[in-house]
């Protein structure tokens, strides 16, 4: 699954993925490491959502992404799904 999110410009619809770690931004977002089981990517929830963080949405819990874009890092570094 985040094999074909990374390669795939239209990416699985609705992917089911299992957070690996949660990291809170100083600019309010929250980063995650998500995991299909095999091959993992980071992401970026957008600031609206960490509230959710640590009491709802925990490390290792399953995570439906209902909405998402993959984008490349300016660094060049690989992408990042938002």
């Amino acid at each position: 699954m985040v094999h074909r999110i990374y390669a795939e410009e239209g990416g699985p619809s609705r992917p089911v993925l299992q957070i690996l770690s949660i990291k809170r931004l100083s600019n309010g977002k929250v980063r995650c490491k998500l995991s299909d089981g095999v091959h993992f990517i980071s992401s970026l929830f957008a600031s609206k959502l960490a509230p959710c963080f640590y009491t709802e949405i925990v490390e290792h819990s399953l995570v439906r992404l209902e909405a998402y874009s993959v984008l490349r890092r300016p660094s060049g570094g690989g992408k990042v799904v938002i």
